[in-house]
């Protein structure tokens, strides 16, 4: 290969993976190796087509005429980097107002807290199809979680495009949403915040800490839906990410391993 074909090559690759580099990271691409990357490698070529052709350009630039666009061209690359600087700081950075009377586009500050304090990327998929009318609030909800983390991205599958990857996840209903973190995957149907919340806390969190109800002394059962019963107890914790269980010292000799809290209610 001559050594014009060469520095032809590296300077129209070298261009591309440096464009395609910067809109990456303009718009937050979550895969960072992958962007940095193709901004290093574009970098690379770029300077590689510099060196072989520095005679060309050395040449280039001792014409007057040359160096008149050179400044203008000078100019274009500065303006069009300040727009790209712009444009990543209006995407990572972007404020929203709520306005509605009932904050219906506000998330509460639990869920606030939980997408600030993400260690892990999120990725949220909804099984909708094109034509459900639950799909524009399903997407305005995922939205917000999107816009409060960097780590969440989520898109919408038709389910009925791609049903062997509906299948594949655990999908077998219209409306579903599978939240992942890593090698974890939790399913919600009737999407809301507080369910979703909750799906996202189960995926990240490393183990899931148990609450234990003492049983055997009369005390409140967790199970019990009637007045007087702790079910309500028990739907509280586990919206809160727990699994709940029940204990009875007669029949276990230790308090089970994976107890986080151990609770008894009103023995008799």
């Amino acid at each position: 290969m001559k050594k014009h074909q060469l520095a032809q090559i590296c300077g129209i690759a070298g261009a591309l993976l440096a464009v395609s580099g910067a809109v990456l990271y303009a718009i937050n691409f979550s895969n960072r190796p992958l962007v940095l990357g193709a901004l290093g490698a574009g970098l690379v070529l770029a300077a590689l087509f510099a060196a072989l052709n520095a005679g060309l350009i050395r040449s280039f630039f001792g014409k007057r005429s040359s160096r008149y666009g050179a400044n203008m061209l000078a100019m274009i690359i500065l303006f069009v980097c300040i727009l790209t600087v712009i444009q990543t700081l209006s995407v990572r950075h972007s404020v929203r107002f709520d306005l509605t009377r009932n904050a219906r586009f506000s998330l509460a500050p639990q869920t606030t807290s939980l997408l600030g304090s993400l260690a892990t990327d999120v990725t949220i998929i909804a099984f909708y199809k094109k034509s459900a009318p639950e799909r524009a609030a399903a997407e305005n909800l995922l939205d917000q979680y999107a816009h409060a983390s960097p780590r969440v991205r989520y898109e919408f599958i038709d389910p009925d495009r791609r049903p062997q990857y509906a299948r594949d996840l655990g999908v077998t209903n219209y409306g579903t949403t599978v939240v992942q973190a890593g090698d974890k995957r939790e399913l919600v149907t009737d999407l809301d915040e507080e369910k979703l919340t909750n799906a996202v806390l189960k995926a990240t969190r490393d183990v899931t800490k148990a609450v234990y109800f003492v049983q055997g002394h009369g005390e409140k059962d967790p199970q019990d839906k009637e007045a007087g019963g702790y079910s309500f107890v028990k739907e509280a914790i586990e919206k809160e990410g727990y699994r709940v269980g029940t204990l009875s010292l007669f029949d276990e000799e230790a308090v089970p391993a994976d107890a986080h809290i151990i609770i008894v209610a009103g023995p008799e």
